[in-house]
């Protein structure tokens, strides 16, 4: 399956005569992927747009515990 899928294209999988899924070659499978893109955390975070969020919290001194 995997040698057909490579030199003649993809290749149909059924289960009890109904399609369940389809073996392309990984070269197939990078055409059809959009390109990666890769940001930096920075630009990335700057791209979320959180002016506006509050993200100061409580401190937090733990709870008291009866023994």
């Amino acid at each position: 399956m995997v040698r057909l899928a490579r030199s003649e294209g993809p290749q149909r999988v059924t289960v009890r005569g109904k399609d369940a899924v389809v073996i392309i070659s990984a070269d197939e499978l990078e055409r059809l992927l959009p390109p990666e893109r890769k940001k930096p955390l920075v630009a990335f975070l700057e791209g979320l747009h959180l002016e506006g969020v509050d993200l100061t919290r409580e401190r937090d001194s733990g709870r008291d515990i009866v023994l």
